[in-house]
């Protein structure tokens, strides 16, 4: 199919969908969710998303500042940390459909000159959900 082009196939119905073999599809489901669930990287996304991620690239020094344009951006300093956004901004957790790890951040700026934003979504790509003023 990729030597065509096609990219995706989409499908909407309202019908059910049988499963033929329901316990066996449970077997499955339960061994890709502890697969899922029973590593190191489970937790720590859980808990910090891809902010984590920011970390190390902070830490390592290719943070990818500016679009790319330099290494660092010293000038942020802990405001690009995963435990001072957690801490300060974040005031719940959203996943997406059927994923065990929650690792979207909710959250809303309380104070300063962009007080009143909020938004939710992985780091890389933040969604304002709403902004005051």
């Amino acid at each position: 199919m990729g030597s065509k082009n096609l990219w995706a196939i989409a499908a909407r119905g309202t019908m059910e969908l049988p499963v033929k073999h329901p316990e066996k599809l449970m077997e499955v489901f339960e061994k890709h969710y502890k697969q899922v669930t029973g590593r190191k990287g489970y937790w720590a996304t859980r808990v910090y998303g891809t902010l984590i991620r920011l970390n190390i690239t902070r830490t390592q020094g290719f943070e990818g500042g500016r679009n790319h344009q330099c290494n660092m951006m010293p000038e942020l300093g802990e405001e690009v940390d995963a435990e001072v956004f957690i801490q300060r901004y974040e005031y719940g957790k959203l996943g997406c459909f059927n994923c065990p790890v929650f690792c979207k951040h909710l959250w809303r700026i309380k104070d300063g000159p962009y007080a009143g934003l909020e938004g939710a979504g992985l780091e890389y790509s933040l969604k304002v959900l709403k902004a005051d003023g």
